[in-house]
């Protein structure tokens, strides 16, 4: 499955839920794509590095 992330500019950090989200999608080893602007896409990016 492949989950895509972008275009949240109004996001710029992510709480307890979103982080809990993100670490499941990662231990179901979804591929994730994520956009390149700023706010939530780089978040989600800082989290997965």
């Amino acid at each position: 499955m492949k989950i895509f992330i972008a275009e949240l500019k109004a996001i710029k950090e992510l709480d307890e839920n979103i982080s809990k989200k993100l670490e499941n999608i990662c231990a179901k080893n979804y591929e994730v794509l994520i956009g390149d602007a700023d706010g939530i896409d780089s978040s989600v990016q800082n989290f997965y590095n």
